[in-house]
């Protein structure tokens, strides 16, 4: 009987440390969860933040350069031709283009085509195309012998 007693209460015994174990990693688990959890909401929370400030920043060098733009308007408007025509070049540099460079480039070689014999016209155009150019001569034999062949 007393060995019966003593299993019986040893079995208790052992059930109660199992299930204090079991409480035990039980209450462990949860603690681990929770704190995956928080680390998942902070990492959402940080990258919402990162985020929202990526928006503000860009949308705040957009007001920038709109407002660059705006004030550029406003300036250009307030003055001359020649100033406006300054500005462009100082910020275009090099690549700006001479006021009616074009157009007075056009003009003077209208002029000294005009003031050339016919030979020198053919000179000057057949140095300016190169290899495309037809020779004088050529350009002859070319339609004599097309004429040649529309009379047989």
């Amino acid at each position: 009987m007393k060995n019966k007693k003593k299993k019986k209460i040893k079995i208790k015994i052992n059930k109660i440390k199992k299930k204090k174990k079991r409480d035990y990693y039980q209450s462990k688990k949860k603690e681990r969860e929770q704190n995956e959890n928080q680390n998942e909401e902070s990492k959402i929370s940080q990258n919402q933040q990162q985020n929202q400030n990526q928006k503000n920043q860009q949308n705040q060098q957009q007001n920038e350069q709109q407002n660059e733009k705006q004030n550029e308007k406003e300036l250009l408007s307030k003055m001359t031709k020649d100033e406006r025509r300054a500005y462009y070049q100082s910020k275009l540099g090099d690549k700006a283009i001479p006021k009616n460079n074009q157009q007075n480039q056009k003009k003077n070689e209208k002029e000294l085509l005009s003031k050339m014999t016919k030979d020198e016209r053919r000179a000057y155009y057949q140095s300016k195309l190169g290899d495309k150019a037809i020779p004088k001569n050529q350009k002859n034999q070319n339609q004599n012998q097309n004429q040649k062949t529309k009379t047989k």
